[in-house]
């Protein structure tokens, strides 16, 4: 089957072309998205609130938490690590295989968009072979880098010279471990949307999507991540914005803040309604923004996993670049 050549604009802007076709199940999602993170984070807050309560008791009379107490609430610890581990996966994967449906199909499920089923079940299967992929490849090439470190340690001993032949054996093989590690992220990038888009575990037909493309992936990438930086900037200064607004209320409280109990300042410090507001703006962008990014970052193998099976669209209005500059690169 002959593929279409790769469009950089359709790969890079994956997300953006498909809210502009379909805003309202973007819209739905991403709703969605943020109602489940923020149930979540209530869930984890109303886990660990002993904790807290036993803590904030502790600083009004001036004291350090008891033993018992502390004992008293390893309960609630557990149980809000727990959520927050176990909550946290499942989330990740419904909210990763509903945006790879939307990128990939062009639609969601009826009424709640995320589930937990087939796609997700073959989902954590794939990202559990990258968490170990990675574990087993860092780890050797941490190996390796000690044993060259030790050796250059050792050698230095009897000739420091050797120091100055190892350091650069060090370097290298950092680097390559660098470029090997970034070589197989981009091979195995489309094997989560090919996953949701064909049914089927499909961890290594992505090398078959990815060939003689990973070099335009890793440029899609590559303006993937400096769009997510001008963003992150952007929320960044709105959320200090927010809190200098919010404090700046607190400011005229300050002498008779000096006077309340350290219970009384915490509870008055979090109902203040600024420091509500800015809490609130704060958790909204930053939520808005992990729904740009996880749209975003999922759209270049969503791209890539469409071309493969013969579904790209084709009717960009710009082209890829490869009609300006030639022939896309032909790597691996």
């Amino acid at each position: 089957m002959t593929r279409p050549d790769y469009d950089f604009v359709q790969s890079t802007f994956r997300f953006f072309i498909v809210l502009g076709q379909r805003p309202g199940e973007v819209i739905r999602l991403a709703v969605w998205q943020i109602l489940l993170y923020a149930a979540l984070v209530g869930l984890i807050f109303a886990a660990y609130w002993p904790l807290f309560t036993i803590l904030i008791t502790a600083a009004a009379e001036g004291s350090e938490p008891s033993e018992q107490a502390v004992l008293a609430s390893l309960g609630a610890i557990w149980l809000g690590a727990s959520i927050s581990l176990v909550g946290g996966v499942l989330l990740a994967l419904m909210i990763q295989a509903a945006w790879l449906r939307l990128l990939t199909h062009g639609r969601t499920k009826r009424g709640i968009p995320v589930r937990l089923g087939a796609d997700e079940a073959r989902l954590f299967g794939v990202n559990l072979v990258f968490v170990i992929f990675n574990a087993v490849g860092w780890g050797v090439a941490a190996l390796v880098v000690s044993v060259l470190t030790a050796g250059a340690v050792i050698g230095a001993e009897y000739d420091p010279a050797a120091v100055l032949v190892a350091s650069p054996l060090i370097a290298i093989a950092f680097l390559l471990a660098l470029l090997a590690a970034v070589f197989l992220m981009l091979r195995f990038a489309a094997a989560p949307a090919m996953t949701v888009n064909t049914g089927r575990f499909a961890l290594f037909g992505s090398f078959g999507a990815t060939r003689r493309i990973w070099g335009w992936m890793l440029l899609s990438y590559l303006g993937v991540i400096a769009m997510a930086m001008l963003g992150a900037t952007i929320v960044s200064i709105v959320q200090t914005v927010a809190f200098l607004f919010a404090f700046s209320d607190l400011i005229g409280m300050a002498g008779a803040l000096e006077a309340m109990d350290p219970g009384d300042v915490f509870t008055e410090v979090a109902t203040n309604p600024f420091v509500l507001a800015a809490l609130f703006v704060s958790f909204l962008l930053q939520i808005l923004f992990q729904v740009f990014i996880d749209g975003a970052w999922h759209g270049v193998g969503a791209y890539a996993a469409l071309r493969h099976s013969g579904q790209a669209p084709t009717d960009a209005p710009i082209t890829a670049p490869a009609a300006s500059v030639g022939d896309a690169p032909g790597e691996g």
